[in-house]
């Protein structure tokens, strides 16, 4: 399912301390040694949370996705410099796409947004692309 998430890993005393000020809502959180999902993972190897920036209602567009992650931070500048200032181990924007590639089209481009862009980097977010494959018609 196409949709932004940020991943923010660091200490459980970080995760604990921000989370407890912020007004974030995360759709998960997770500690290290908690029990990983799926289970055959095994446990997790770092603690962490999860926050939801799109949802699929933009499709399977990368540029849209993009865009509207932009907005959302753009809209939350004093959480993620609070976040920023707690100095996690590592953030990153996670996009869930679909492989959009085609025997007439083999190579297709995925798109972001300027603007998410430069948001990622001047609060050092990293970006991930997480294929699942192609979409289900």
């Amino acid at each position: 399912m196409p949709a932004c998430v940020l991943r923010v890993h660091g200490s459980a005393t970080k995760v604990r301390a921000f989370l407890s000020q912020s007004r974030l809502r995360p759709s998960a959180v997770f500690f290290k040694g908690d029990p990983g999902f799926p289970k055959s993972r095994g446990p997790a190897k770092t603690s962490g949370f999860n926050i939801p920036l799109t949802s699929n209602k933009y499709g399977a567009s990368l540029w849209k996705q993009s865009s509207a992650a932009a907005t959302y931070l753009r809209g939350r500048r004093e959480e993620l410099q609070r976040m920023r200032r707690f100095g996690f181990k590592r953030a990153v924007l996670d996009f869930g796409l679909y492989d959009r590639a085609t025997a007439k089209h083999p190579w297709p481009s995925y798109a972001l947004c300027r603007q998410l862009v430069a948001i990622a980097g001047e609060f050092r977010f990293d970006i991930e692309l997480s294929f699942y494959g192609r979409e289900q018609q």
